[in-house]
Order: structure tokens, then sequence, then C-alpha cells
């Protein structure tokens, strides 16, 4: 199998994607230039969509800052949407070299980070907040 490069930017999560990547034998972190390279043969999609899927919900507003909330929309995604955004994770790995966190999350995730809104809209229109 061939090794494969993946270079990971972030202007807001570096500590978070440290751990995040922490798993991967081979990484060179520049972490002042704000970015982490993985080497691997094969990607844990499944478990980088889990840091991806952290960061959707720092970048959303209404959940920063919101444990209960956060807890209780964790619950009530479906985890056919999960699996979608973890497939279509792969296919972007596959395909780049590269991926820019807080992009992938606002663009690529868009419909997903439209998904949380519908979610917490349901959430206040129940419990009448």
């Amino acid at each position: 199998m061939n090794m494969r490069t993946l270079t990971i930017h972030t202007d807001a999560y570096l500590k978070e994607l440290d751990e995040a990547t922490s798993g991967f034998i081979r990484r060179v972190k520049r972490l002042e230039q704000g970015f982490i390279k993985l080497y691997y043969e094969t990607f844990d999609t499944e478990g980088f969509y889990s840091f991806l899927e952290w960061a959707a919900f720092q970048e959303n507003a209404a959940l920063r800052g919101m444990p209960k909330l956060t807890e209780l929309t964790r619950k009530l995604i479906s985890p056919d949407i999960g699996a979608r955004n973890i497939e279509s994770l792969d296919e972007y790995i596959k395909k780049n070299r590269g991926l820019h966190v807080e992009g992938y999350v606002r663009f690529r995730m868009a419909e997903y980070n439209n998904y949380l809104n519908c979610l917490l809209y349901a959430i206040m229109k129940r419990t009448k907040v």
C-alpha cells in the first residue's frame, strides 16, 4: 500500500487537532504555522470525523459553551447523518491532500450545520424557550 499525506490546517483548534491526530504514527506538527501533516496508509475517517463534528458544534453559536444543549442535540442526531458525513469525508480524503478544519466544517458540512440548526429550533419549540 502507498503512503499518503494529508496536511490539516486550523485557525482555532490546534490543541484539539493535535489530540485528535495523536493516533497517527507519523505526523509532522507545525503548530506555530497552524498545521499538522499526517502520513498514513489507512486513514481513520471515523475517528477524525468525531473531531470535525466537535468543531461543527464549536462553530455553532447556539451550541458553543452550552454543554447540556450540546448533549441533548447529540442524542437527537440520526446515525444515518453521521454515516453520510463519514462517507463524504472519506471521499474527500481520497481526493485531496489538504484540509482546512473551519473551511471544511463551514462549507463541506453545510447541510449538517443546517440540520443542527433545525434540531435546535425543534428543541426550542418543544421546550417553548
